[in-house]
């Protein structure tokens, strides 16, 4: 979040893991936080986002306790990522 900051760029990030987050808020970065579960659903309104930026993060999606088919879950993924961009935003 820091270089988005840095170049003036409004950001939210987001996490499953509380310790996580609360590590992210003692750094005091610039950005929201939000404890969430990419896994499930992303919590945010439809079209909300330009851009979306995920950093070592489809590899957490998969969890062997579940027995969820991955591609059930990848799918979900994609269409909760899809319905919070905007009709031209991208995600890398």
């Amino acid at each position: 979040g820091m270089v988005l900051s840095q170049r003036g760029v409004r950001w939210i990030g987001f996490d499953v893991s509380l310790p996580m987050i609360q590590q992210a808020q003692k750094r005091r970065v610039e950005g929201d936080m939000v404890l969430a579960d990419m896994g499930i659903n992303l919590p945010f309104r439809e079209g909300v986002f330009d851009a979306a930026i995920g950093i070592s993060c489809l590899q957490w999606l998969f969890s062997p306790t579940t027995g969820e088919n991955c591609n059930t879950v990848l799918l979900r993924f994609f269409r909760s990522l899809k319905h919070c961009l905007t009709r031209n935003g991208r995600a890398v």
